[in-house]
């Protein structure tokens, strides 16, 4: 815009074909118009500022209110919920290992990956069940045992690892039976509710 005013004083000067009065005319509009370029220019970075001042406020409540109540999503987690497709067991870390020179006591590792569509892990917070089952039993008698981690302690067992990323949790369990290979079966159940389910076949490990 300064440019065309600027062409325009130049263009009536040299030709000669307008009087003062018209370039005093249009040296006045160049001056109204710098103005309200400059005051443009500040009301638009004081509304950046002001915008930035809103959302860092907006987090700390936010944040505030999630150290209240545990149903809160954060910012920083709410994407990742949104891009959560599926959850599955990592099947080179997930396993049972011997504990002693006891053959029924064992340590049930578990890495619990949940994916996005493309298979990459996402870190995000909730409420995992994680069941061993022995499906040789009968019905009442398959369940060896559960375990059950809340929402708010979910982000304390997030591991980032050479071989996996993902939830790393270890349970001491004790078994007895004759089978070859047990059912892992695991939930993760998402702040909005959405519940993804997931099993492995395990086998049981020779005994010392």
């Amino acid at each position: 815009m300064l440019r065309i005013f600027t062409a325009a004083v130049w263009f009536v000067v040299s030709c000669g074909c307008g009087s003062r009065g018209n370039v005093e005319l249009l040296e006045s509009r160049l001056r109204q118009q710098e103005q309200t370029n400059a005051q443009l220019h500040m009301d638009l970075t004081k509304s950046r500022s002001e915008s930035a001042v809103a959302r860092r406020e907006t987090e700390n409540l936010r944040r505030e209110l999630a150290s209240h109540h545990s149903d809160v999503t954060l910012p920083e987690h709410s994407g990742a919920q949104a891009r959560l497709e599926q959850i599955q067991f990592h099947t080179l870390m997930t396993g049972l290992l011997n504990q002693d020179a006891d053959a029924g006591a064992k340590v049930l590792n578990v890495v619990l990956q949940p994916l996005d569509a493309d298979g990459d892990p996402v870190k995000l917070n909730g409420e995992m069940v994680i069941e061993l089952i022995d499906l040789s039993q009968p019905e009442p008698d398959r369940l060896i045992d559960r375990w059950e981690i809340p929402r708010e302690q979910s982000l304390e067992h997030w591991q980032r690892g050479a071989v996996a990323n993902g939830f790393t949790l270890q349970f001491p369990v004790s078994i007895n039976t004759s089978a070859d290979e047990l059912l892992l079966h695991g939930r993760l159940t998402t702040i909005d509710e959405r519940q993804f389910d997931t099993s492995l076949a395990i086998r049981l490990p020779n005994p010392q």
